[in-house]
């Protein structure tokens, strides 16, 4: 059986056209009907549900503690990307670094007394790719890549199954695929699916290595004008294994 554990997220943003370049594509094609497009995107967001391993005991701890991963759009900002897709062949390729400052602690229950801090430094970059599926989908790819970290040492076995924190490796390899639903070229409203699956391919140990699968969507809207361009996005991500830590 699955779990049910996961989390909505939400977003608004507004862009103005003289501050924020907008990328505007879309070569000549015939259009995909709406309901092999909504399929395709629902057979992507199935493969999170086959692909899920579990080792014979749980290794801690098991978790994702990054709250952010890049789009993989190059007409996206770092939250929330345009409902259109690159276009039919286009491509591009990215890096993004990271820092983050004592992300996981551990307090005393009850007080503000720090007992472990597993991470002290993080150091992480993420290489993402995109490529454009016809003129209404695209594809997409994320490995994240944890450059050094470093923490309390050594750890009770309660908080790591090896005493410490890794010091580098690979996280879970992220994957998008995204269909336009409406499209809003000349202006006005559009909106896109965008589905996301993460594989457990990281080190359990390293806290970017969740163990299990992670399956989300998202719907993204946006309004354009000729001033400005307002955007929004909710979604769902759900954890397909259920653990404690």
């Amino acid at each position: 059986m699955l779990g049910g554990s996961g989390t909505i997220h939400a977003s608004l943003q507004v862009d103005s056209p003289f501050t924020r370049p907008r990328v505007v594509c879309g070569a000549p094609m015939r259009l995909r009907p709406l309901g092999s497009r909504l399929s395709l995107l629902l057979a992507w967001t199935t493969l999170g549900f086959i692909y899920t391993t579990r080792a014979d005991a749980q290794t801690l701890p098991s978790l994702d503690t990054r709250t952010w991963r890049p789009p993989t759009d190059p007409g996206a900002s770092l939250v929330l990307e345009p409902v259109t897709a690159p276009g039919a062949g286009e491509w591009n390729v990215g890096a993004w670094l990271n820092y983050a400052n004592r992300p996981v602690t551990l307090r005393q229950a009850g007080t503000d007394e720090v007992l472990f801090r597993p991470v002290e430094h993080m150091l992480g970059a993420d290489l993402t790719g995109a490529i454009g599926l016809g003129a209404r989908a695209s594809f997409g790819l994320d490995v994240p890549v944890l450059l050094y970290q470093d923490g309390t040492s050594p750890l009770p076995s309660t908080v790591s199954s090896t005493g410490h924190t890794t010091t580098s490796g690979i996280g879970d390899i992220g994957f998008t695929g995204k269909a336009l639903l409406v499209g809003n070229e000349s202006g006005g409203f559009g909106l896109a699916a965008l589905a996301a699956v993460t594989l457990p391919t990281g080190d359990r140990t390293s806290f970017m290595g969740a163990g299990s699968t992670t399956v989300g969507a998202r719907l993204l809207a946006d309004y354009s004008l000729v001033f400005a361009d307002l955007q929004a996005s909710l979604g769902y991500t759900l954890l397909t294994d259920h653990h404690t830590w």
